[in-house]
C-alpha cells in the first residue's frame, strides 16, 4: 500500500519576549505525540536539532526533577529565554 508523510511544521509551546519555543515529536512523527522535555527554536526542525528543557543551567531547573508539570517547564524556558540563553542563533 503507498504511504504519503506530509511536512507540518511543529507546533508552538511558548512565545515569549520575541522568541518561540515549538514541540518536538516521537521520532519525527506528529502523530506519535508531544516530547515532553525536548523543545526546538525553529518549526521546521526535528528531534536532531532539539535541546532538553532539563539540560538549561538556570535557578528553576531544580524545580522540574523528572516531574512533567507544564508550569514548571514553562518556567525554565522563560527563565532561560530572559537570561539570554535560548534566542541565541546557535540554538535556532
Amino acid at each position: 500500500m503507498p504511504y504519503l508523510t506530509t511536512f507540518v511544521p511543529a507546533g508552538l509551546f511558548l512565545a515569549y519576549r520575541g522568541v518561540s519555543v515549538y514541540h518536538t515529536y516521537r521520532n519525527d512523527e506528529v502523530e506519535q505525540g508531544e516530547r515532553t522535555f525536548r523543545f526546538v527554536l525553529n518549526p521546521e526542525h526535528g528531534e536532531s536539532e532539539a535541546f532538553d528543557v532539563r539540560d538549561l543551567l538556570v535557578p528553576s531547573a531544580q524545580l522540574l526533577c523528572d516531574n512533567d508539570d507544564l508550569q514548571h517547564i514553562l518556567t525554565i524556558l522563560q527563565d532561560a529565554i530572559r537570561s539570554g540563553l535560548l534566542g541565541d542563533a546557535r540554538l535556532s
